[in-house]
């Protein structure tokens, strides 16, 4: 798991997509990219910057997973829950990351929205702690490293502020 944080328009957010960008690309540096990147894109920021149409329902989601991007906009299914929204995305990652080999990616800006800092989503913490044998990574950037509960602070692999 990576955590990215720093200050407001430190750069945390470009720096996340830029190593998104790096690790499903396939170039010479990159012997092994990504099989699939997974965005949580609850402000539309990544389908913008990226250039990449968003997914609205789990169907659109498994058309992209052959892209190796799904952008998922959680709006479409679920409104206003946004949490419960959080919840279905991560346990249906890790489901489509059961299926097959190579390197997942878990994207969520400002996890702390949809998680309390007291109690883990099941469905998260089963990315937290048992997504390494399904080769599928957090990587989440924030202002408030703090607010993030204890168990996804311990299961940080690299802080990059």
């Amino acid at each position: 798991m990576t955590l990215v944080f720093g200050r407001c328009g430190s750069g945390k957010t470009s720096f996340a997509f830029r190593y998104l960008a790096n690790i499903v690309a396939e170039q010479p540096a990159n012997v092994n990219p990504a099989a699939c990147v997974f965005t949580f894109d609850w402000k539309l920021e990544a389908s913008q910057r990226l250039g990449i149409a968003p997914c609205g329902t789990a169907a659109q989601g498994e058309a992209a997973v052959p892209t190796r991007w799904v952008v998922y906009n959680p709006a479409v299914m679920f409104q206003e829950r946004q949490r419960d929204a959080f919840r279905w995305f991560c346990h249906w990652v890790f489901e489509v990351s059961k299926r097959g080999p190579g390197k997942k990616v878990l994207f969520v800006d400002e996890l702390w929205r949809f998680v309390n800092a007291q109690a883990l989503p099941v469905e998260l913490e089963k990315v937290v702690r048992m997504g390494r044998s399904e080769n599928l990574e957090l990587l989440t950037a924030t202002q408030h490293p703090r607010d993030y509960h204890r168990d996804i602070r311990a299961e940080v692999a690299a802080w990059t502020g």
